[in-house]
């Protein structure tokens, strides 16, 4: 699927916004329309991410949610092998954003 580039750029943003911690979100589709949802990553570890049921079922009923968005914080946007099992059980997109970043700069 091709995701368009203002979504990308939102994806991106919301991982410098928050950086170091890991970012989460959604490519979802709402009246035709390509957008994205910045979520909250509610994961008590840092270099994790988890996104609550409720705000999942909101954006779901918002629109079709077509990929999941996470940011990998100083480090590439090659996947792990935790999001290489969780990329294959969701039967979602997996967008990673990789941030070489100094304290945010």
């Amino acid at each position: 699927m091709n995701y368009p580039q203002k979504q990308i750029n939102e994806a991106i943003q919301h991982a410098r916004d928050i950086y170091p911690a890991e970012s989460v979100g959604f490519f979802y589709v709402r009246k035709g329309r390509m957008r994205y949802h910045r979520a909250t990553n509610i994961s008590p570890e840092p270099d994790r991410f988890m996104v609550s049921p409720d705000e999942y079922a909101a954006v779901e009923r918002d629109g079709e949610i077509v990929a999941l968005v996470h940011s990998h914080p100083n480090a590439s946007a090659l996947p792990s092998v935790l999001d290489q099992h969780a990329h294959a059980a969701s039967g979602l997109d997996w967008l990673i954003v990789g941030l070489l970043l100094v304290d945010g700069e």
